[in-house]
């Protein structure tokens, strides 16, 4: 575990988050819109307004569901995800730069182990592995913001 490793995770989870709560707005929309316009639909036509209340109870469902749904859960559990590891990251960033230069390879080597102990205990707290399944364009997305977030360091 480095402290790479450590702000891609971060970026990773925030960036899971984004995606899980576009997804949400996206079905309230839908959903809204869906529930508007068989009202409106039901109130004028004045045909089948059993139908047209149905609808728009299955859309009200869906609704109420939303937030136990998977992508409901990945963002919530993002949020708190990404929040720790930044807390975490800080944590490093301010040891890794204390220590890189006086520290020899064994404590560096059981530092790195706290770190990743550390990350591990932060991502159990909120999540279980099917939580989150690769994403491959978010993971694209993470390391692309990584590497320009140490761009910074090497100049």
């Amino acid at each position: 575990m480095t402290f790479y490793d450590l702000k891609l995770a971060s970026f990773y989870y925030q960036f899971y988050g984004i995606s899980s709560s576009r997804w949400g707005k996206t079905i309230s929309v839908l959903c809204a819109l869906t529930s508007a316009g068989f009202v409106a639909s039901g109130f004028f036509s004045k045909t089948y307004p059993s139908a047209w209340a149905f609808i728009t109870f299955v859309c009200q469902l869906i609704l109420a569901y939303q937030p136990f749904s998977a992508f409901g859960k990945r963002k919530v559990a993002a949020e708190y995800i990404y929040q720790d590891l930044q807390a975490l990251a800080l944590e490093a960033e301010e040891t890794w730069g204390r220590i890189q230069s006086s520290s020899d390879g064994e404590e560096i080597n059981r530092l790195a182990y706290e770190l990743r102990k550390k990350q591990d205990e932060i991502e159990g707290r909120f999540a279980t592995v099917e939580t989150f399944p690769m994403n491959d364009l978010i993971y694209k997305r993470a390391k692309k913001k990584t590497d320009k977030y140490f761009r910074r360091f090497a100049a």
